[in-house]
């Protein structure tokens, strides 16, 4: 049963005040089919660096993987790969993703719609009918928006690029600090339901402005450098301009009220890398009480209704510690539903701290050569 399993080890940590952990970090591979869960044969191996694919019209690379190797995480994320379907084409339509029978988040689908700029305003085509939509972050509102340099700066050979901070992969994002705004420009296809894209909001008027803009819809890989994970890295967020309105991650909660305003009073106070920063699904799919052995649901991919039940096992570790055998407690960090792939994976963590009983006085280098034995516990 332990053949779908691939071991790897890490030493840091997630918590600047927090103790620095040995942590041996577990994937489990399964194969998905028809709803089915079957352990794979040859299991996925931990990676140190991310994997990308081309989006479908090339312009962009999409994250498939991120770096596997993290010493822990505050909560699971969820992370989900996959494409809408349809039997009969639809212009608009929404996916629910569901844990158990609640549901904790919506999408809404729009086919490709053009904008056009007439004069002052812009004006939208109807939406196309759609069969197949990809909930990847190309086809999210966001992108990067091209500038041509100053006059004084007419020998800089390449356009000055402006990303939206929230996801520079996407499409829409077009602010009043270019020379001439584009004629036309593609609409995003999915999006949230209470933050979309409309003529009134496609201009964004200043590059400070960002945070005012619709927040991207996705299930997807967040990036290190997008807001507001890229807040909890240190000097590492675009801030925004608070005369231009609250931040909206501030309203919700996702981020402490008032930070960004602080960050501009005292620019260094962002100076420590914070847990936060290791979490790696949008903010309403990192999940504390998610359940390895879930059920994850979906309203509105076809068939209309699908579930997929997690396995009830998990890995069991032995780290053979100098002075006796030892198994460290295992926890779920990560879960990768890749519909796209029929993949299915689970990322766990069974971390110790170095000033801890079990490895006090191991040198860090002695590490490396601690025997680690797997298996597997069902339920």
């Amino acid at each position: 049963m332990t053949g779908h399993l691939s071991a790897g080890r890490c030493v840091g940590r997630i918590d600047p005040d927090g103790p620095f952990l040995f942590t041996v970090v577990v994937k489990e591979t399964f194969l998905l089919k028809n709803g089915n869960v079957a352990p794979s044969e040859e299991p996925e191996p931990l990676l140190e660096d991310a994997q990308t694919r081309a989006s479908t019209d090339g312009r962009v690379d999409l994250p498939v993987r991120l770096p596997d190797l993290v010493p822990d995480k505050l909560a699971p994320d969820l992370i989900v790969l996959a494409t809408a379907r349809r039997s009969t084409p639809a212009q608009e339509a929404e996916v629910a993703l569901l844990v158990g029978e609640r549901e904790v988040h919506r999408l809404r689908l729009t086919g490709p719609r053009i904008a056009t700029r007439v004069g002052e305003r812009w004006e939208l085509s109807p939406a196309e009918p759609w069969e197949q939509m990809p909930l990847s972050w190309d086809r999210a509102y966001g992108g990067t928006e091209q500038h041509t340099p100053e006059p004084d700066l007419q020998d800089v050979p390449e356009l000055f690029r402006l990303p939206y901070p929230r996801n520079d992969l996407g499409i829409g994002f077009v602010t009043g600090a270019a020379p001439a705004p584009p004629d036309t420009m593609p609409m995003p296809c999915v999006e949230l339901p209470d933050d979309r894209l409309t003529a009134t909001r496609l201009l964004c008027p200043t590059p400070g402005a960002w945070h005012r803009q619709p927040r991207p819809g996705g299930w997807g890989w967040v990036e290190p450098h997008w807001f507001p994970r890229s807040v909890h890295w240190p000097m590492g967020a675009p801030w925004a301009d608070p005369d231009a309105g609250p931040v909206p991650e501030e309203e919700l909660g996702i981020l402490p009220r008032g930070i960004t305003a602080r960050a501009h009073a005292s620019p260094f106070e962002n100076d420590v890398l914070r847990p936060e920063f290791f979490q790696e699904a949008v903010p309403a799919l990192r999940l504390p009480g998610l359940d390895h052995a879930a059920s994850i649901g979906f309203d509105g991919l076809e068939p209309a209704r699908t579930a997929i039940r997690l396995p009830a096992g998990r890995p069991v570790v032995q780290l053979a510690t100098p002075r006796r055998p030892t198994l460290p407690e295992i926890k779920l960090l990560t879960l990768v539903l890749d519909l796209d792939g029929g993949v299915l994976l689970r990322l766990w963590a069974a971390p110790l701290r170095l000033d801890g009983p079990e490895l006090s006085g191991v040198p860090e280098d002695a590490l490396e050569t601690l025997e680690v034995e797997l298996g597997y516990r069902r339920g």
